[in-house]
């Protein structure tokens, strides 16, 4: 009786184990199973977020927190764990890294900067990156423990033959109950194991090597639209469904496997459907050795990532496309004219130019008709470009109203001047938007491959320089790049570089006197600046404020002016009594104004100067004022809170109607040096300079005429209610010492020339 229960004791003891490990291989699955979950999860935040989906992220990061919670508790009752349940912190970890980067997205309203989108794409692979580690070995952890269960397998069947034999001879009828009730439990065990590996979302597969025969699993098959038992157990019903550019790459892999030189394996495979379209899977494999090494088996998982890989495709398409018209973004043809570059570096014959659009009335239509017409005016534009250009031909949208054309293998000048009229008189076509006809010319800049370009940057350069070319000619016409343009954009890049270098020591300001027309009285001066170049001499403004407009640096030019002459008059009134006292006069462009930071400017220069506000007047010219008219009214009402006076400079060169002129808060006008330039010759110009005047009088505006070079027009003026002037009668601009001088003279009613 006691050998009797020794064996008893044997079996249980080895059923006890099996069950163990069995529910150890359930807690491997249900762990594979919600880390692989937010593996995926990972990749959804990233997506989510980067389409602005707010609640798509919202509820990606729930079902991150249940998968995280329940993988939690699963490691929790293991009692084994293995060390597993140390990632769990650096999980957390690196899931709130990712989070914080998707909520900076999110907060950008749709408008991520590329620092952002960089940094969420940087956390999301580190997270996929750990999370692919932590299932890696998760997998290997239940695979072994999967080989040690099939082991004790064999070992449970002998002993329960043994068991019932000894059930059938000797054990009575309490001993045979107890042995069945074991015996269920098993069978239960085994049940929840398979019904785990059921409610999976991988399709398991092992493949025994001796036999050279796979056992598919049901989701495996399902997985490919396959019925259970459809197929036989040959590894050809897996390699014939594998896309047949992979096949080659996946027995190499599988080789590789099996002959230790991979520790596991990772493919992503296209695979055929039963509907005959094709499908994403991701397959994954270990391997299982006998006792002397040798592989035996191969198992593994298939998990379907079409979706997954839709949203990647989708995204790398978002990432090389513009979203609107679906052409090439700046990005991707960048990359196509590097390309360009390169063949015609090897094969001097495989020609190729560039085309650089701007349309002409595209802003007119944008602010007349609103953006949604306009946007349909865009997209109208880019169908033209895919109906008129070659198959090998790129278009590209780069913003706005810019496209950008590739033209691949031209056969010269000549056919590439023929395809830009060509698309001139295509794009010159009416645009029908709805209920709305627009027409929208455009403006092109060409660059061929015979200027030596080395980089893509370069030649869209240029492009865009002879598109501004082309603009400046009239509109509705192309122009090339020639040698004569390359040389002036390299001097207007020295030009400008040289301006950077040289804005604290290198420019200084000039005072013309602005005198009373009826005695010559000094009233004030305007503050010009002027470029002592320390090669080039003295430069005058009209050759670098354009620049510095365009680039940006009149902002920080203007500033220092604006300092500068607002000393100089406050040292004017510390110094010898100089009778009334002069006011300065000082330009501000568009750009200045525009500046957000302008008025504050304005403040804090009257405020460390102690200048009273209203000896400073600030010039505005009428095209400034009319092209931005609210936005400069706006920053104009402000100044002049400040207590500081305006005036509008070159007044009757631009496009504004007399009827909105006491719409502004202005206190002065400055009669072009046009007018006064041919009044003497031409009345027409007598005429406007005499309804100027008119018009400061009736407005209560003081009108200040430009460019008074002879007595006879001072008299004039004098006599049309002009009262003051200022020109190279009187001074040219004169340094902060030979003004000061000036001031020093006696006025005495005379004119005085510098």
């Amino acid at each position: 009786m006691l050998a009797l229960t020794a064996v008893a004791g044997l079996a249980l003891g080895n059923h006890l184990l099996i069950s163990h490990s069995t529910e150890q291989y359930l807690t491997d699955t249900t762990a594979i199973i919600l880390a692989g979950r937010q593996r995926v999860l990972s990749q959804r935040v990233v997506y989510r977020a980067l389409w602005g989906d707010e609640q798509g992220v919202a509820d990606s990061r729930e079902k991150w927190r249940l998968a995280h919670a329940r993988l939690k508790n699963t490691l929790a009752n293991d009692a084994s764990r293995l060390g597993r349940i140390g990632r769990l912190g650096l999980m957390a970890s690196e899931r709130e890294k990712l989070l914080v980067a998707a909520d900076a997205v999110l907060k950008a309203k749709g408008h991520p900067s590329s620092d952002l989108t960089a940094e969420l794409r940087a956390q999301g692979h580190a997270f996929l990156d750990l999370m692919e580690n932590t299932v890696r070995s998760f997998d290997e952890l239940a695979v072994a423990r999967l080989e040690g269960m099939q082991r004790t397998e064999a070992m449970l069947l002998a002993g329960t033959l043994l068991l019932l034999l000894i059930e059938a001879l000797f054990i009575f009828e309490p001993a045979t109950r107890a042995l069945r009730t074991q015996w269920q439990a098993l069978a239960r065990s085994a049940e929840r194991m398979e019904l785990a590996v059921r409610g999976s979302r991988d399709g398991l597969w092992d493949w025994d090597l001796g036999t050279d025969r796979v056992y598919f699993s049901p989701r495996w098959q399902q997985l490919l639209g396959l019925n259970e038992n459809q197929i036989s157990d040959a590894p050809q019903e897996w390699f014939s469904r594998v896309d047949p550019d992979q096949v080659v790459d996946l027995r190499e892999r599988l080789g590789r496997l099996r002959d230790g030189h991979d520790p596991h394996l990772s493919i992503q495979l296209r695979m055929t459907h039963a509907d005959g379209q094709p499908r994403w899977m991701l397959c994954r494999a270990a391997v299982a050795r006998d006792e002397q090494e040798a592989a035996v088996r191969l198992s593994g998982s298939l998990t379907d990532i079409s979706e997954l890989k839709a949203a990647q495709d989708e995204l790398i398409q978002q990432a090389h496309h513009d979203r609107l018209t679906g052409l090439p973004n700046r990005e991707r043809f960048l990359k196509e004219l590097q390309g360009a570059l390169r063949r015609h570096h090897d094969d001097p014959d495989d020609h190729f130019a560039v085309l650089f659009f701007d349309f002409d009335r595209f802003k007119t239509v944008n602010d007349s008709l609103g953006h949604s017409v306009g946007d349909a005016l865009l997209i109208s534009i880019a169908e033209r470009f895919r109906a008129e250009l070659r198959k090998d031909d790129i278009a590209a949208r780069f913003g706005g109203d810019e496209f950008v054309i590739l033209l691949n293998g031209t056969a010269g000048p000549d056919e590439t001047r023929l395809a830009a009229d060509r698309l001139l008189a295509a794009l010159a076509q009416p645009h029908r938007l709805g209920k709305h006809t627009v027409v929208s010319t455009a403006s092109i800049g060409v660059v061929t491959d015979g200027l030596g370009h080395d980089n893509a940057a370069d030649v869209l350069r240029d492009a865009d320089a002879a598109m501004y070319k082309a603009k400046a000619a009239g509109k509705n016409n192309h122009r090339f790049f020639d040698q004569q343009m390359h040389d002036a954009a390299v001097e207007r890049l020295r030009t400008e570089n040289d301006l950077r270098a040289g804005l604290d020591d290198q420019l200084e300001v000039y005072y013309q006197p602005i005198l009373t027309l009826a005695d010559s009285r000094v009233v004030g001066f305007e503050a010009l600046v002027r470029w002592n170049h320390p090669t080039r001499g003295l430069i005058t403004p009209d050759r670098f404020i354009p620049m510095a407009e365009e680039t940006g640096l009149i902002v920080p030019l203007g500033a220092r002016v604006l300092r500068a002459a607002c000393r100089q008059l406050a040292a004017w009134d510390r110094g010898p009594a100089l009778g009334r006292q002069p006011g300065i006069s000082v330009n501000c462009s568009k750009r200045q104004l525009l500046d957000p930071g302008f008025t504050a400017l304005v403040r804090d220069v009257l405020d460390r100067t102690g200048l009273p506000a209203g000896r400073l007047t600030l010039e505005i010219t009428e095209t400034a004022v009319m092209e931005n008219p609210e936005d400069i009214a706006r920053v104009m009402a402000e100044v002049r809170a400040l207590g500081v006076r305006l005036a509008m400079d070159d007044f009757g060169t631009g496009h504004s109607s007399l009827s909105c002129l006491h719409e502004f808060p202005i206190n002065a006008v400055k009669m072009d040096r046009s007018f006064v330039r041919r009044m003497n010759r031409d009345t027409s110009f007598a005429a406007v300079a005499q309804t100027i005047a008119d018009l400061g009088l009736n407005l209560k505006l003081d009108i200040v005429a430009e460019g008074i070079e002879d007595p006879l027009q001072q008299e004039r003026l004098r006599t049309m209610g002009c009262l003051y002037g200022q020109g190279y009668l009187f001074a040219r601009p004169l340094s902060a010492d030979d003004a000061t001088a000036y001031l020093g003279k006696d006025a005495g009613g005379i004119p005085r020339a510098a």
